[in-house]
């Protein structure tokens, strides 16, 4: 069984998808312009994907751009901190 808001978001994208049509999709014309548009949604939703995949590899860099920086910068302190120690 769907759960009513489940349900609803699926008819709220179905009538996305059909749109304005309001009589029989039993034509032709009309099949063909739900496949267009289901084209088209579907080339839509791979850029989306390509996009978030994207991002995905962008944060995943910076954080281990970041993590480099922070060890290289705690290396630099141990550093300071042994050659302190040594002339003290």
């Amino acid at each position: 069984m769907v759960e009513p808001s489940e349900r609803q978001r699926l008819e709220h994208g179905v009538a996305m998808l059909v749109g304005d049509m309001d009589h029989s999709l039993s034509t032709d014309a009309d099949r063909k312009v739900l496949l267009e548009r289901k084209q088209l949604l579907s080339s839509q939703m791979e850029e989306l994907r390509a996009t978030m995949r994207q991002v995905q590899e962008d944060s995943e860099r910076s954080s281990d751009e970041a993590r480099q920086c922070e060890a290289e910068a705690a290396l630099e302190l141990s550093k300071v901190a042994a050659l302190r120690d040594k002339v003290q």
